[in-house]
């Protein structure tokens, strides 16, 4: 076990229980499992950037290569004084089960700094990034290792990031994703992972003979995640009653329109007032925020384990029947305890699964880019849509398969196609 890196052992303890039945079956495949577990490459460097004053300062930045069995390193850059390696070993070790779940050729990865983009100028983002891509360029490229975004890099950071590398090593490849329309980028790469998330629980639901529409549900955060699953199931007819930021929640009884989501966004970035209808409750998740108003499914789409083995507890007593965690690592292993004690009446899905679009849309533009190509919306969602129905479908056959749950048989899929290929390329040896 790691040292001082609790969320990396939070997750990775997590994934070993779930592959107890492949490790019963086959007990060598432990040994594979601990193979993966360490990253391939972890690069660490400072990027030293001036302010608008002139100030220097200096972040540590990193980009964890975990595994690149099935193709090139794949995974956002994060940007948050939060960031540490925990962090990004935690997110490149799940983000290698998330991309083989894809079904695309790609391997994992993460990367960030732990820099403060909030309240910055554009022109210190632009000297801070053009400092990060001095350590990053050296380590990436489109058959080796292609970035994307994260909390805190969005379009324009992707921008700086891109063109400084242009600028250090010339031509126009897919080397990042996320990147502008008129410079690479895909279609819906912005909406993807919420729409991805909603359509794997629209899976999900008709696997239980039920629709989305009519169903009464919360959501956490207030970012590009949340904000597109909020309007996708708003679309699809659910009663959205919530979203979130650190301050509180915004709760609509009647549930949001696609004009109030914008609104509680609008809101935010002016410091302005709430949209008509909605009710801003300070200091409280949505989990207890009018934990008397029954729900039917939670999608937390904030931060990691932003839900709480108490937190768990009352959405079972709210009557939730579904939770599909669209952030990474969104419950704590003591709430994750709770869903598996009450799995008679609750199902779970994890991350791993359920917010894999974003990154399947990544892959996308990467082709895209490969081929000088532009798809349009309707074919990008198209196959956004194909490609959660057979994340699903992977999952499910390998849950029943093993007799465990969706989020477990997602494990379990994931590392047995992981673990088959680097068994084929000799990355592991065949036990004497």
């Amino acid at each position: 076990m790691a040292v001082n890196e609790p969320l990396f052992n939070q997750v990775r303890e997590e994934i070993s229980e779930s592959l107890a039945p492949v490790f019963k079956k086959d007990p060598d495949m432990r040994r594979i499992f601990d193979v993966i577990s360490e990253p391939e490459y972890v690069h660490r460097w400072k990027a030293v950037w001036e302010d608008d004053k002139g100030e220097q300062h200096v972040n540590i930045c990193w980009r964890v290569q975990q595994n690149s069995a099935l193709g090139p390193y794949k995974g956002g850059l994060r940007f948050d004084p939060s960031v540490t390696l925990d962090t990004l070993r935690f997110l490149a070790l799940e983000q290698v089960f998330k991309n083989a779940l894809t079904g695309k050729a790609i391997g994992g990865g993460k990367g960030g700094s732990d820099f403060n983009p909030k309240g910055k100028s554009d022109n210190e983002l632009r000297r801070f990034c053009e400092a990060f891509m001095l350590g990053l360029h050296r380590v990436i490229g489109p058959d080796m290792d292609v970035p994307a975004g994260d909390i805190g890099v969005g379009g324009k950071v992707i921008g700086y990031l891109y063109g400084f590398w242009r600028k250090l090593r010339g031509g126009h490849v897919g080397v990042l994703t996320g990147k502008g329309l008129d410079w690479g980028g895909s279609e819906l790469r912005t909406e993807a992972t919420g729409y991805g998330l909603v359509y794997l629980t629209i899976e999900h639901l008709n696997d239980k003979s039920m629709e989305l529409s009519g169903q009464k549900v919360l959501i956490s955060g207030s970012g590009n995640v949340a904000t597109y699953a909020a309007k996708k199931c708003i679309q699809e007819g659910a009663i959205v009653l919530t979203l979130s930021d650190r301050n509180g929640t915004y709760f609509c009884d009647k549930g949001m329109t696609e004009d109030q989501v914008d609104g509680i966004l609008a809101a935010k970035q002016k410091n302005g007032k709430v949209p008509k209808g909605i009710t801003k409750i300070p200091g409280k998740n949505p989990w207890i925020a009018k934990k008397n108003v029954k729900a039917d499914i939670v999608l937390p789409c904030a931060t990691q384990n932003e839900i709480e083995e108490g937190d768990a507890q009352v959405l079972i007593e709210r009557g939730v029947h579904s939770i599909v965690e669209g952030s990474n690592l969104s419950s704590t292993a003591e709430a994750v305890a709770v869903y598996r004690q009450n799995s008679k009446s609750l199902d779970y899905i994890g991350s791993k699964l359920a917010n894999l679009g974003g990154v399947g849309t990544s892959y996308l533009e990467m082709v895209q880019n490969a081929y000088k190509s532009h798809w349009e919306p309707e074919q990008v969602d198209k196959e956004l849509h194909d490609m959660m129905k057979k994340a699903y479908k992977l999952a499910k056959d390998a849950a029943t398969e093993y007799g465990v749950s969706i989020t477990d048989g997602a494990n379990i899929a994931a590392f047995l196609k992981v673990a088959k290929v680097m068994k084929e390329l000799g990355y592991v040896n065949s036990p004497l």
